[in-house]
């Protein structure tokens, strides 16, 4: 059923584009069938007055970013948000030691500005497929290094309409995970360091962008990796020495290439993947006694 007062609302803000029961599936890239509501915001006042409104109208809402590290079910209750906020590229500059960012800025957009710039320590963010803000609330990462080691600050409005700092430390951020969050904040930005120049930057990351290209299913409609690695070892790797690298589903299959990655195949959807994903945790228990969690982030009911 219709809220006409909420489709009104979005209707006239200029920095709020909605769309009422549109096709979903290409804001994943897993690609899972998926349709709901979408509202994409193009600045901090318009995302204020929209959680506002929400709120009022006691309508649930979740931020999505690039879509690599969830899974969306075939229909939902929930308005999706997106945000793209701008941001010039060339206001960048190494003349200060750090430097704000929009949450809806790509990590891709963030090592084009390492490449140019040679800044140390940024190169631990190649390949990441997500927006910042989408990183940091993750806490994601690669074998060079985890986001949050670069994150002084982070910029979060909370439900009520206030903007509050975050000011990072070291118990901020655990693995794959933020600490600091709230239910309903939203991150909207963050303040990133960038100390010195290193020439040796722009080699580690074709380097490691090499090396993701060799070993991991790049091509395919995947989500990353789906299962946090146990401490001090590899999920991939004891996937792999299970002999479960290509076992499928009607639509999903474990990747030949890397076995911690899910490759939708098919058509399918959220609960067939939900009870495929659930099957290889069972395989994994049942066979060596490890339970194992999920990095990707969703919820089957």
């Amino acid at each position: 059923m219709k809220n006409e007062s909420l489709i009104q609302h979005f209707n006239t803000n200029d920095s709020i584009e909605y769309f009422e029961g549109i096709d979903l599936t290409h804001l994943s890239t897993m690609r899972l069938k998926a349709s709901g509501d979408l509202a994409i915001v193009k600045t901090k006042q318009g995302l204020r007055e929209l959680v506002a409104k929400l709120v009022d109208e006691n309508r649930s809402y979740r931020l999505i970013g690039w879509g690599a590290n969830q899974l969306l079910p075939r229909t939902s209750k929930d308005l999706y948000i997106k945000l793209d906020f701008e941001y010039e590229e060339e206001s960048f500059t190494m003349d200060n030691s750090k430097t704000y960012f929009p949450a809806s800025i790509s990590i891709q957009k963030l090592i084009s500005l390492a490449l140019k710039n040679n800044i140390k320590g940024w190169e631990l963010m190649t390949g990441i497929p997500a927006s910042l803000g989408g990183a940091i609330f993750m806490n994601a990462g690669t074998k060079l290094g985890e986001i949050s080691s670069l994150v002084e600050s982070v910029e979060i409005l909370k439900e009520n309409g206030e903007i509050r700092i975050e000011t990072i430390g070291v118990n901020s951020f655990s693995y794959r995970k933020n600490n600091f969050l709230k239910n309903g904040e939203i991150i909207i930005g963050a303040t990133l360091k960038h100390v010195e120049h290193c020439e040796k930057v722009s080699n580690i990351i074709k380097e490691y962008l090499e090396y993701r290209k060799n070993s991991q299913p790049l091509r395919s409609k995947n989500c990353g990796c789906v299962f946090k690695n146990p401490e001090n070892n590899s999920i991939g790797k004891i996937i792999d020495e299970l002999g479960l690298k290509g076992m499928s589903s009607k639509n999903f299959k474990i990747s030949e290439v890397h076995a911690n990655f899910i490759e939708h195949i098919g058509n399918g959807d959220l609960e067939e993947l939900h009870f495929f994903i659930e099957e290889i945790k069972a395989q994994v228990l049942d066979k060596i006694g490890l339970m194992i969690e999920c990095e990707v982030q969703y919820s089957y009911n």
